[in-house]
């Protein structure tokens, strides 16, 4: 839930960017630099207040091919999309942007698009969601101002077709927020889309979900995953593909009313992580189960200043490997400022759940824990934090890091991914707080894991920010 809402803007040209060619992939290569200047700057939203930054970007691997790779994320504060692509396993990347997206890049209705999320097929296809908004309609009053698109591509997001409305919202003041996307990795043309509807009247939060059977031509009328009771919220959906085709959904529960999750504010009491399973491909889905109690509190600057953080919740991350092992991992922060980055298991399919295994224990503070896994307990987990930092200092000192184990967790090695870099540098998210945006991307890879994340000044060559990649290789 990271967008800027209710400005206004119009229409941009397709550009294409190649990046040069870096070297192969090790356990301690430097990061490579993926996005570079706005495509946006010349065009109609070249004015808008962020240009040249990006955040929430989300990494996907071919089933069917490992060496292609796909990452996406919001450019210049949601002014629209831009992916890249790599067929040699991360050592060279090439940038694409997503068409009829936004009014950035065409006469799309569409001012606004956030929460960019991408998903590869079985048959290579590549699915990219984002939520949309139409900053000209009435503010808080417009029964479409708020949508869901998806842009798919064939060639392995060289290009892109034009962005297809999944739904578009049928009640006043309703919000469409943090959209993911899962392809079927063993049926071909088929894609499941999920994201938060919040309607602030009747006061109502849902996670919903839509399929598509012919490459995100056509999707089905969205379906409740689950709807709380009047006053607890759920937001967070991610779905992923089990090997026999069933459907795993995770995602939060906490106490709030529809008004406050848009406005940041919360209310006191118990957040959990639940997770339910639908057998018929998203039509009905199970009660769901308590993955874990998560602790609300905001990400405070050490050094007395503004939160780094506006919203008092943090955002979960699902894994699944090819053996069937599911992982969630979290950053808890109930002993402020030290933070434990931890992950839970579950070998029959999320109905049961082992204790936490702790991925860091940490004596600062830290945020965004995303987790990937291979199959026998070879897991990575990526997170933030401020170990680099120093009491007193002019700035807020950040770095990025992944850890990884062979023997699930009962052993750690870590390797620094970037920084540290002064998160004060950052553009200002609307809550105030930093755009760091919602999520690392993580995937398994052959012999290791890939990883992209963001970095600030002065590793970042072009605005306060830019999206990086580094792969690690153990084998």
């Amino acid at each position: 839930m990271r967008h800027r809402s209710w400005i206004v803007a119009a229409g941009l040209c397709l550009t294409f960017i190649t990046l040069p060619s870096q070297g192969a992939p090790g356990l301690a290569v430097a990061p490579i630099l993926i996005s570079g200047a706005s495509p946006y700057r010349d065009g109609p939203c070249g004015e808008r207040p962020v240009v040249d930054s990006e955040h929430d970007q989300f990494l996907a691997v071919d089933p069917s091919n490992p060496e292609n790779l796909i990452v996406a994320w919001d450019q210049d504060d949601n002014s629209g999309t831009v992916a890249a692509y790599s067929s040699d396993g991360g050592q060279s990347w090439n940038r694409s942007m997503l068409p009829r997206l936004t009014s950035c890049t065409s006469d799309a209705p569409d001012d606004y698009a956030w929460d960019p999320w991408v998903s590869i097929g079985a048959d290579g296809a590549a699915y990219a969601i984002a939520s949309l908004q139409d900053a000209d309609a009435p503010a808080l009053k417009n029964p479409h101002e708020f949508a869901v698109g998806v842009n798919v591509s064939h060639d392995g997001g060289r290009t892109w077709g034009d962005s297809v409305i999944v739904a578009r919202e049928l009640l006043p003041i309703t919000v469409t927020d943090k959209t993911t996307i899962r392809a079927d990795p063993h049926v071909a043309g088929r894609a499941y889309a999920t994201w938060s509807s919040i309607a602030l009247f009747p006061g109502t939060t849902s996670n919903l979900v839509s399929r598509t059977d012919d490459h995100g031509q056509t999707w089905s009328e969205r379906v409740t995953i689950y709807a709380p009771p009047p006053d607890r919220a759920v937001f967070d959906s991610e779905i992923h593909v089990m090997a026999d085709g069933s459907l795993l959904a995770t995602f939060l529960e906490f106490p709030s009313q529809p008004l406050l999750l848009v406005t940041g504010d919360f209310q006191e009491g118990a957040f959990f992580v639940k997770a339910t399973r639908s057998l018929d491909n998203g039509r009905t889905w199970s009660a769901p189960v308590t993955v874990t109690e998560l602790a609300s509190e905001t990400l405070n600057d050490p050094d007395g200043g503004p939160p780094l953080d506006g919203v008092p919740f943090q955002d979960v991350s699902t894994s699944i490997a090819s053996d069937g092992t599911v992982l969630v991992a979290w950053v808890d922060r109930s002993a402020d400022p030290a933070a434990r980055v931890l992950v839970k298991a579950s070998n029959d399919g999320g109905a049961t759940w082992a204790p936490p295994v702790t991925v860091a224990d940490l004596a600062t503070p830290a945020f965004i824990a995303s987790v990937a896994a291979h199959p026998g307990g070879h897991w990575a987990a990526t997170f933030y934090d401020l170990r680099d930092d120093v009491a007193g200092n002019a700035g807020t000192l950040v770095s990025a890091w992944l850890r990884e184990t062979r023997d699930a967790g009962a052993t750690w090695s870590e390797v620094a991914l970037g920084g540290p870099f002064d998160a004060r540098t950052l553009p200002d998210h609307v809550t105030s707080s930093p755009e760091w945006g919602d999520y690392f991307g993580l995937v398994a890879l052959p012999g290791g894991f890939g990883a992209t994340f963001n970095l600030g000044a002065p590793q970042a060559q072009v605005g306060a920010t830019d999206v990086f990649f580094m792969r690690t290789a153990t084998d």
